[in-house]
């Protein structure tokens, strides 16, 4: 039960720093391209 718990905690971590790194990326576009 605590493994499972941990990859939850770890996926919704991943999830949210891809939203972050997204996020970042395309104000980058929009600043430099």
């Amino acid at each position: 039960i605590f493994i499972k718990k941990n990859i939850k905690l770890i996926s919704k971590w991943t999830g949210q720093y891809k939203l972050i790194y997204i996020v970042i990326l395309k104000v980058f576009k929009e600043k430099y391209i």
